[in-house]
């Protein structure tokens, strides 16, 4: 029986790289674990988790942290993304004037009505 070849996992202060794959994952525990992939170059990974043990040494937010992002905001980036990256007719979205967008009866329209949606700041 051949012996099992062992993973490839290095330690940058709290931070732990690993390779999973053909990819390449940082874990770090800020509150909760955090598991992410960084690339597939080992010298990147070891520099996002140098950055990221950099950051968690300040105290501050790391730089795959978890950011609340209100509703009507994230209505808003995906119907941009949608219309200008994809270039895709989302049928929710309805413009016969330029420069204004309308949203009618779709996915969307009812998440505005949910507690903690706020208009987006300007």
């Amino acid at each position: 029986m051949a012996a099992s070849k062992k993973a490839w996992r290095r330690r940058v202060g709290r931070v732990t790289v690993y390779q999973r794959g053909g990819r390449f994952w940082i874990y770090y525990r800020d509150c909760t674990p955090v598991r992410r992939p960084v690339g597939t170059s080992r010298e990147e990974a070891l520099a996002v988790a140098a950055k990221i043990n950099a950051q968690l040494a300040d105290g501050g937010p790391t730089l795959l942290a978890f950011q609340p992002i209100a509703v009507t905001a994230m209505i808003a980036k995906w119907l941009d993304h949608h219309e200008h990256v994809r270039r895709s007719a989302v049928n929710t979205v309805i413009s016969n004037e330029p420069n204004k967008r309308l949203v009618r009866d779709g996915p969307a329209d009812h998440l505005r009505s949910l507690p903690g949606s706020r208009p987006v700041a300007d």
